[in-house]
């Protein structure tokens, strides 16, 4: 992201929306990564590199969970 690392933008968006759901979307995939993104209330975290048919099954999941 040109003006600001992911992780500002996630602490910024739960600030203003603790209920928002967000998807993290990285080339990092260090554990670091994935606690720090969830510890800031990240929904889901994958990888950029995951076919997208896993992709699409996990924002179905997300999706179903949201509506339930």
């Amino acid at each position: 992201m040109p003006v600001k690392e992911g992780m500002e933008a996630l602490e910024e968006i739960m600030q203003f929306d603790s209920n928002a759901v967000v998807v993290v979307t990285s080339s990092v995939a260090s554990r670091q990564a994935v606690e720090q993104s969830v510890e800031l209330g990240a929904s889901y975290y994958i990888r950029k590199d995951t076919p997208k048919e896993e992709i699409a099954d996990q924002l179905n999941s997300l999706i179903d969970d949201i509506w339930e």
